[in-house]
């Protein structure tokens, strides 16, 4: 007999999202984007799948956009959200005009925050953590500039396990107009999550962490902020990424959303 105890790293599936899973590879062989009946029934399912992780995080259906994973996810809100504050600002959202932008993080970020910052190439203010893992609000008041564009911090840290006051954190950056990003991949199912009382722009969810399929994720997107695809051509997610659909993975996410809430409290415990 073996133990499994990596659940920070990944969780094994639960029996009904195998099921869900399963049922859907057999019997939702449509394209989600086409207009015919098999299409259209897979369409069905992936909608109610949004509105299921939607519930998750107190979101709008219309504000979840789905993704290959929280890596992914946090790419595509933080250089999405840059390149929109970007146009915003006078640029054309690939770099060219409205000047360097700033952002700010911490170094115990996960390395897909930190990457997709370096890959931005913004002029990035790292704010200190002390010896437990934990980072002032205040802090981040002290290093917000006029052209602070974009702050991104976990919600709970993937190593030390830190709940961090995001409220207070997104609190300081709305009152310099600065957009904020949580990482709540490691949050979700865990602990209650409401964007509209953490008062985010975007925040990134991943499916294998709580019991669902790997590979894939979502994020929330405040229907409002400014944002710039990553990807171009493809129509799906509302333009704002392109490719076709996981049709049975976010079905499998979305059983999954639907039973974290339901044991939410406990798993908190």
């Amino acid at each position: 007999m073996s133990l499994y105890f990596d659940h920070n790293a990944t969780t094994p599936l639960r029996t009904e999202v195998v099921e869900a899973m399963t049922a859907a590879l057999r019997d939702l062989p449509g394209n989600p984007s086409s207009a015919h009946a098999p299409g259209r029934a897979a369409r069905a399912a992936v909608e109610q799948a949004r509105a299921e992780i939607a519930a998750l995080v107190g979101a709008a259906a219309e504000e979840i956009v789905f993704t290959s994973g929280g890596t992914e996810g946090n790419d595509l809100a933080i250089r999405g959200l840059l390149r929109g504050a970007l146009v915003a600002r006078g640029g054309d959202g690939k770099g060219a005009g409205g000047g360097r932008l700033h952002a700010v993080s911490s170094a115990i970020e996960h390395p897909s925050v930190l990457g997709a910052l370096a890959a931005a190439e913004v002029d990035l203010t790292l704010l200190p953590v002390g010896s437990e893992g934990t980072i002032d609000p205040e802090a981040l008041r002290a290093v917000l500039r006029p052209d602070t564009a974009l702050v991104t911090l976990a919600l709970a840290n993937h190593e030390l396990g830190n709940i961090h006051d995001v409220a207070a954190f997104a609190s300081r950056a709305r009152g310099a107009s600065a957009l904020f990003h949580a990482d709540g991949v490691q949050a979700a199912g865990k602990i209650a999550i409401d964007v509209r009382a953490l008062g985010v722009d975007a925040l990134t969810l991943s499916a294998h962490k709580i019991h669902g399929p790997k590979g894939v994720g979502a994020i929330y997107l405040r229907r409002t902020a400014p944002f710039a695809p990553l990807t171009a051509g493809g129509h799906q997610e509302r333009e704002r990424r392109g490719g076709t659909e996981n049709v049975a993975g976010i079905i499998g996410f979305g059983v999954a959303a639907q039973l974290g809430v339901g044991q939410r409290d406990h798993r908190r415990a």
